[in-house]
């Protein structure tokens, strides 16, 4: 059994992607401008796209279904966060203020390695947040807890199913197990029907 990862910009388009998925996916949020008034995007230009919450709320409403656990790492993310909880999804990790990326780093590796080995999103949130040496005024807030996100696949290969933005997404490692490098530029031309 595999676990699938897949890795996007956050767009208006990605987002209603993710949202249109009946598997109820996880929804992980990397850092982004704060935005207390909704979420911030990238426009297909990337530039700053802000998601105003009532936008938002609109995009969710017409889902039909939502995420089984969102986390947002933007600071001032609660906001967004509730109105993802208002509308039906059971589990949400905000961030209020401001932490050092080190922090929001380890935070949700622990967060993940205790949700992914069977604990409850509740108990995941509380080993997570031991993981960090010190308390953190304005830091992740859990908002709703369900008490499972449902039956986890057993232990299994991690698969990126990210769109392909170039001929590879991850380093490239040789049949014999050599170190990682890029793949011979015929072998990546080959791939992509470019040879």
């Amino acid at each position: 059994v595999s676990l699938q990862v897949q890795l996007e910009i956050l767009t208006r388009r990605t987002l209603a992607a993710a949202l249109d998925q009946q598997d109820r996916p996880m929804l992980h949020l990397l850092p982004a401008p704060d935005y207390a008034g909704g979420l911030a995007l990238e426009a297909d230009a990337g530039e700053l796209s802000p998601l105003p919450l009532e936008e938002l709320r609109a995009m969710l409403a017409a889902a039909p279904s939502t995420p089984s656990l969102v986390f947002l790492t933007a600071r001032g993310s609660e906001p967004a966060g509730r109105a993802f909880l208002e509308a039906g999804c059971e589990t949400v990790v905000a961030l209020r203020g401001f932490l050092p990326e080190a922090d929001v780093t380890a935070f949700s590796a622990a967060f993940y390695t205790a949700l992914l080995r069977g604990a409850a999103p509740r108990e995941a949130f509380e080993a997570a947040s031991a993981s960090l040496h010190a308390p953190v005024a304005g830091g992740f807030v859990l908002i709703g807890a369900a008490a499972s996100l449902g039956p986890l696949p057993p232990p299994g290969e991690l698969i990126d199913v990210s769109p392909k933005l170039c001929p590879w997404n991850l380093p490239y490692v040789t049949d014999d197990g050599g170190s990682p490098s890029l793949p011979p530029p015929a072998a990546a031309a080959a791939e992509f029907g470019l040879a």
